[in-house]
């Protein structure tokens, strides 16, 4: 049974498709870490996005940061996910487009668990509704 479990996850992994997405990040007042945010950008963004945003063109700029105050005892996360054009030498310009979120969460939660479900399920959004826009984008630079 063990085998057969094994050899099932292996498959999921061997037929999924994967790749990996670097950003330049900005992470403030947070557990999470660059690792982290590759490995969610990595689960949350489709091929589709890799297609029509090729990296060696585009960037991803992302902003993580814990307010200092809890609101209603609750502590606030703010995530932010940019779309950059990116130089020939590899640096990122300033977002062309940005959608932002708050994750609200009792501080009893595991921030760092919490905060990367969260990025990984922002980053499909994202990567939707980018290539959803794609002509609109481009036609911005």
């Amino acid at each position: 049974m063990k085998l057969l479990k094994f050899l099932a996850i292996g498959l999921l992994f061997y037929w999924t498709p994967s790749f990996a997405f670097d950003a330049q990040t900005l992470l403030t007042n947070t557990q999470i870490q660059n690792d982290d945010v590759k490995i969610a950008l990595s689960q949350g963004l489709t091929m589709d996005f890799d297609k029509t945003f090729p990296s060696n063109q585009y960037g991803v700029y992302v902003i993580v940061d814990k307010a200092k105050e809890k609101v209603a005892n609750k502590d606030m996360i703010y995530i932010l996910l940019g779309l950059c054009n990116r130089g020939v030498d590899g640096s990122y310009s300033l977002p062309l487009v940005t959608i932002s979120n708050n994750l609200p969460f009792l501080a009893t939660t595991s921030e760092k668990v919490e905060i990367a479900k969260r990025l990984t399920t922002d980053a499909n959004d994202f990567a939707q509704i980018m290539v959803q826009n794609a002509a609109k984008i481009k036609a911005m630079h």
